[in-house]
């Protein structure tokens, strides 16, 4: 199974890594690496560092087959390709293809991520698998449809050591799921979503203050225009807020949590602006602005908290 890629994956920039700086004469964007090569194409978020200063990332279709590459940007800006997903004799893709999420940091300084298809050649739903620094790639667990289906985002370690993501399809409710894997790729379903309390999520999940998990699904709710909800470890789901369109709705993005201890994140409203939302502990949605013309159009992702108190995102 191939996985064609919605038009939000298509306004990743594919020429250039840049990086903004903020100057007296206000932002500049300097060219800080230059992006994977054509065979490494379509580059997605989330990319870390490594021990030795080098930044690893993940392509959606790069390699010979388009089904997706590993790559490393040493300290002196080369680029190699660490790894390429690749179909076997049989024409299966056992280490799965066209990753979505970024790579996350583990304790033992691997990296772990997912591609979202391939794997197990029954399913072809994907995978979650480790990476060492010299381009080693293990697939720790697999998806087959009952216990999720197509990841989408970058995984989240928790205070526990486990890894905690979604997945966009699959489970009980055929709306996707929470899961955790260990480590050493013990996989379990944390949450099966069913409509009710969110469905078909699209982005990553954050870690609360309070340990609790946070994320956002872009359908489901109380109003079927998506919501806010809160895992805990043991798999308890609560829906913090239901988008009914006032506030906004379809959030597609990671929510970040402030220094104030609410959660902010960013949605589109029925015109087809964009919204910035704040969503309190105890429910109350509120729209904070209006993203319109010079500020800005349809966000298409996250919102993550800068040092300084203030919201970034695109």
């Amino acid at each position: 199974m191939r996985v064609w890629m919605t038009p939000r994956h298509f306004l990743i920039p594919l020429v250039t890594l840049l990086l903004c700086v903020r100057a007296a004469g206000g932002p500049i964007w300097e060219n800080v690496y230059p992006a994977p090569a054509l065979a490494d194409t379509l580059p997605q978020p989330g990319l870390v560092q490594g021990i030795d200063g080098s930044i690893f990332g993940v392509t959606n279709m790069g390699g010979a087959e388009l089904a997706g590459t590993i790559f490393k940007i040493a300290t002196n800006g080369k680029v190699t390709t660490v790894f390429t997903f690749a179909s076997d004799e049989n024409g299966a893709f056992p280490a799965g293809m066209n990753p979505l999420g970024g790579l996350v940091s583990g304790a033992d300084g691997n990296f772990y991520g997912t591609t979202s298809a391939g794997g197990d050649p029954n399913f072809g739903a994907g995978t979650v698998f480790k990476l060492t620094a010299t381009g080693s790639l293990t697939t720790i667990a697999t998806f087959n449809g009952s216990n999720g289906s197509t990841p989408l985002a970058t995984l989240v370690r928790a205070g526990d050591g486990n890894f905690y993501g979604i997945t966009n399809q699959g489970g009980d409710g055929s709306a996707g799921t929470v899961f955790r894997v260990t480590p050493t790729g013990q996989i379990s379903t944390v949450v099966h979503f069913d409509g009710s309390n969110g469905s078909n999520p699209i982005a990553g999940l954050i870690t609360g203050t309070d340990g609790n998990l946070y994320g956002t699904t872009p359908a489901g709710g109380d109003f079927s225009a998506g919501n806010v909800f809160q895992v805990t470890p043991a798999g308890v789901i609560t829906t913090i807020a239901s988008f009914d369109g006032a506030d906004g709705l379809v959030p597609n993005g990671n929510p970040a949590q402030g220094s104030d201890g609410n959660f902010y994140g960013t949605a589109v409203d029925g015109a087809g602006n964009g919204s910035l939302f704040k969503v309190t502990l105890s429910g109350s949605l509120s729209k904070v602005t209006d993203l319109k013309n010079a500020s800005g159009l349809i966000p298409d992702g996250g919102i993550a908290a800068g040092m300084d108190g203030n919201f970034y995102g695109t």
